[in-house]
Formats: structure tokens, C-alpha cells, sequence
């Protein structure tokens, strides 16, 4: 039997662990490295854009690409598998701009974005108020664009059916609150992952740690632009019913409702290493952003804040590969804002690597050694 051990309980390192343990041939054990309240998959919002279908250059759209298209067929098997409910929304999304910098920006995204094959058109102002009632009216030089392939899926609901399904299994073990502290090379050539209670050894290892990925690799070469955390900030109201049908996009930041009646509006994207409280002008920030756009809010009580850290890579593509500086020793990481979406097929493409299969992708621009 082949021996595994995936470092990290986040949402890649879950599906990563997943996929192989799907082969009775391979144990698996996953290392739950942090508190799952600081990562970047349990805070994040699953919000899933639609992707650019023809993009050639882009490694991030490319990975996109194969995931969204797939993303209900996994999400179909995880239900079935854990007997949980994820909530997949295929409900599309609307993108607003107000002031005129603004609506030229997206006027040049949005044409960027049909070039590329996203289904996306511009609603009339005054058609508005048929997708969705409470948002407040808009006057010239104001834009809004709808996209039927945006998504929402829950991220935690996820990791609860990934965590469902790997306890089922034989061939696998996970340790919750448990830090790997470093991985070194064996005299026979395997790796022994040190953690904060033992040494265990495993032909292959997998670092799936977010932005936490340079404590454990930083002796084999990783590049001087490693993965850096992003602190997210968001806010949730509580309602009897969902207030609005889509996602509302405005820049980088957005709101939607579940089908249970939370709210949530987001996000931040701050320079905070490692920083995970909420901040008092970033919950002032979303609620005006929120409030103007659907003054209802301001009738309702914020019930949660809460922040999170996505891993940010320096080039924007995450890394996904094998460090060849340290023989059989793979890297999953780096997704910042788009680890939700790409979770399934960062598991498939990396599954085959460490397998020594053809993944379907060309995983050079993802090496973790890259420039």
C-alpha cells in the first residue's frame, strides 16, 4: 500500500484527498494544520464566476475553464456520497457600476469578457427592478450586466461532506488539530512530516496549506514570491426569506442571499499577514456598500462579521505540481479567491500527477518552482 499524507484540512486538500483515496491501493492521511476559522475555505463566500471559455494565455481562466462546467457533476457526486445538501444556486449574477470611471471599466471587462465567450448582456435601467425588486433604482451613467452562469454553492457544507466521506473510508485517517512543522527527507529516500505530536512517514506528501505553505517548504526552494495571505472580511444579515435571486457584483466586492434567508456581503482584500480580526471600517465599508445598493438592510441587524486569509500567489496562478527539490513532495496552493471553484480540479490534475497519469492540463504553468 502506498503511503500519503495531504498537510492540509482546507477545501484542496480535502478534495486532493478525496480523489486518492478513491484507490484502495493508496492510504491517506490528512493533517489538519490550523484552525479551520482562519481558512480561507471555511470564511469564503462560494461565490463561482463564469469562466473565460476561450482564454489561451491565462492559467487561472484555463483551470476555470475545465472546472465550471464540471463544478454540478461534482458537487452531485458529494451529495450522493455524504447524504449532505450543498446548496448548489445556478442563479446567476448581475455587475453594477455607478460612476463613470466605474461604468467604462466594466463597459471594457464586460467586452473583454464576450471576446472570451462568457455569456454576459446589459439590462436596461428601467428593466432593473423586474431581476431583482430591492435593489434601488440606478439613473444614467449607471450599467448593469447579467451573466446566467454565475454560481453559489456553501463552502462549509463542502467541507463537511468531503470530512463525511473520508471518515467512510478505510484507507484513510485524519488528524485534527495537528501541526506539521516540516518535511525532511528519510535515509531510505521517503519523507517523514514533523507535527506538533509525532513523525510519521509517507512515500508521497502533499502540501495543501494556503498561505502557510513557505513554514513548511521554505528550505527547498520555493520562489521568493511565495504565497502570501489576503485577509477577507464579510458581513451577514439574518432574514425570513432570501431577499435577492442573484449575485450583485459591484468591483471586488459582492452580495447574495442563501435559500434560508442569510445575507451576506463581501469582501475585503487587505495586506494583513496572517491577521484574522474584523475590522471596524471594514464591517463599515461592506454595510454602506451593501445598504446602498439594497436600502432594505438598513432595517436589519448585522447577526455575524468574520475574516478570513486567502493564499495569494505572486503571479496570480496557483501552484499545483511536484517540488523537484524535494523528491515526491507535491504542492497544492495559491488559489486566493478562487479556491472554492477550483477545488475539483486541482484534486484531478494533481491526483494524476502523483500517480504518474497525463492530468488534463498542462501543468507547466503551475509548477511551484516556477520564476
Amino acid at each position: 500500500m502506498q503511503q500519503t499524507i495531504i498537510i492540509g484540512g482546507g477545501i484542496i486538500g480535502l478534495a486532493i484527498a478525496e480523489k486518492l483515496s478513491s484507490d484502495s491501493n493508496r492510504n491517506v492521511t490528512v493533517v489538519d494544520h490550523c484552525n479551520v476559522a482562519n481558512t480561507a475555505s471555511w470564511a469564503a463566500a462560494g461565490v463561482l464566476p463564469p469562466p473565460l471559455k476561450n482564454a489561451k494565455t491565462d492559467p487561472l481562466e484555463q483551470l476555470r475553464q475545465l472546472a465550471h462546467p464540471r463544478y454540478d457533476t461534482w458537487v452531485s457526486l458529494l451529495e450522493s456520497a455524504s447524504g449532505i445538501d450543498l446548496e448548489l444556486q445556478n442563479c446567476g449574477g448581475l455587475y453594477i457600476a455607478n460612476r463613470p470611471g466605474e461604468v467604462a471599466a466594466l463597459r471594457a471587462a464586460v467586452a473583454e469578457w464576450q471576446f472570451y465567450g462568457v455569456d454576459i448582456q446589459e439590462v436596461p435601467l428601467d428593466s432593473l427592478a423586474e431581476f431583482e425588486p430591492p435593489l434601488r433604482p440606478l439613473q444614467p451613467p449607471a450599467a448593469v450586466f447579467f451573466s446566467p452562469e454565475e454560481k453559489l454553492v456553501r463552502p462549509n457544507r463542502i467541507l463537511k461532506a468531503l470530512r463525511a466521506i473520508l471518515d467512510q473510508r478505510s484507507n484513510v485517517v485524519r488528524l485534527e488539530n495537528v501541526r506539521a512543522t516540516s518535511v525532511r527527507k528519510t535515509s531510505d529516500q521517503r519523507l517523514a512530516v514533523h507535527t506538533s505530536h509525532d513523525v510519521m512517514t509517507a512515500d508521497q506528501v502533499c502540501v495543501a496549506t494556503g498561505p502557510w505553505a513557505l513554514e513548511l517548504l521554505a528550505d527547498y526552494g520555493m520562489p521568493p514570491l511565495y504565497v502570501e495571505a489576503r485577509r477577507g472580511q464579510m458581513i451577514m444579515w439574518q432574514l425570513e426569506q432570501p431577499l435577492v435571486r442573484h449575485v450583485i457584483n459591484e468591483g471586488p466586492r459582492y452580495l447574495f442571499a442563501r435559500t434560508d434567508g442569510l445575507l451576506l456581503a463581501g469582501s475585503t482584500v487587505e495586506e494583513e499577514q496572517f491577521n484574522c480580526s474584523t475590522t471596524d471600517a471594514g464591517i463599515a465599508e461592506l454595510t454602506d456598500f451593501a445598504v446602498r445598493l439594497v436600502p432594505e438592510l438598513a432595517r436589519h441587524y448585522i447577526v455575524k462579521s468574520w475574516a478570513g486569509l486567502r493564499p495569494s500567489c505572486h503571479d496570480g496562478a496557483p501552484y499545483i505540481g511536484a517540488l523537484k527539490s524535494l523528491p515526491n513532495c507535491f504542492v497544492a496552493a495559491g488559489h486566493f479567491r478562487s479556491g472554492i471553484h477550483l477545488a475539483a480540479i486541482t484534486a484531478e490534475c494533481l491526483a494524476a500527477v502523483m500517480s504518474d497519469e497525463t492530468p488534463p492540463i498542462e501543468m507547466s504553468p503551475y509548477d511551484p518552482l516556477r520564476p
